[in-house]
């Protein structure tokens, strides 16, 4: 297994804790855009379907999906979730 670097936000924010994170693994230059494009292509490459992972994301829906379609998907979010950790936590 690999090493696990936990941190709580408490009084810091989550992006400090993940810029501590990246530093501990001497990851220097990076945005929070990285993160997010690593995460969209890491659920679409475990077949996450794109409107599952656009949900993953919290991005809004355009047209009409983003009009009629309310459903939040939260069972799908969280299995597509659970996946990415797994297989994320296999590769460290």
């Amino acid at each position: 297994m690999g090493h696990f670097l936990i941190m709580r936000a408490t009084s810091i924010s989550k992006y400090d804790c993940v810029v501590k994170a990246l530093f501990h693994f001497h990851m220097v230059h990076f945005t929070v855009h990285d993160l997010r494009r690593t995460c969209r292509s890491l659920l679409a490459a475990q077949g996450t379907p794109d409107h599952e992972v656009d949900r993953c994301l919290n991005n809004k829906l355009k047209g009409a999906e983003g009009i009629y379609d309310r459903y939040g998907y939260f069972e799908k979010r969280k299995e597509a979730r659970t996946k990415l950790v797994h297989d994320v936590n296999a590769n460290i």
